[in-house]
């Protein structure tokens, strides 16, 4: 892990999730049965008072589309404490040995119909420019789905095709 700590603050969600990144993933039920389908694509800029927002698209093979826009605060050391622009929830979390990890609450598709659960987002940085999120959404306690998804970094020529569209 050492190889990739290579500045203070590498396993921030402000730094580590600024440059563009895309992925993929699947979502299962309370019982890990694979629901759906997802790719999920995002990066950063910096907003009008100097904070990081980091865009972030989740695009299910379903149809559904989750938009988010994470403003971080900034200098909070260990801890993680953000706003998503998109939908006014607030998240808190901690950064880890081996990435980090926060929770918010979301609207979530259960047995029950559609319920606001604890979401807890989990982010282990394999490398410099590589990751795994895992996702655990919970009602009264309940675990009622997970998700798992591999990140990567987008190439200059990724960049340039995610700009134009």
């Amino acid at each position: 892990m050492a190889s990739i700590a290579k500045a203070p603050g590498w396993n921030r969600p402000e730094t580590f999730l600024f440059p563009p990144w895309r992925g993929s993933g699947v979502t299962c039920d309370a019982f890990g049965i694979q629901r759906d389908k997802y790719e999920v694509s995002g990066g950063g800029r910096i907003d009008e008072d100097g904070s990081a927002v980091i865009d972030y698209v989740v695009a299910f093979a379903s149809g559904l589309t989750n938009t988010h826009a994470w403003k971080i605060k900034p200098d909070t050391g260990d801890q993680i404490f953000a706003r998503d622009l998109m939908s006014g929830e607030d998240a808190r979390g901690r950064i880890t040995p081996i990435g980090f990890y926060w929770i918010t609450r979301a609207p979530i598709r259960t047995a029950f119909g559609t319920r606001l659960c604890k979401v807890e987002v989990s982010y282990e940085i394999l490398s410099a420019s590589e990751a795994i999120s895992t996702v655990t959404a919970a009602l009264l306690g309940v675990t009622v789905a997970t998700a798992s998804a591999h990140l990567r970094y987008l190439d200059a020529g990724q960049q340039d095709q995610r700009k134009t569209g």
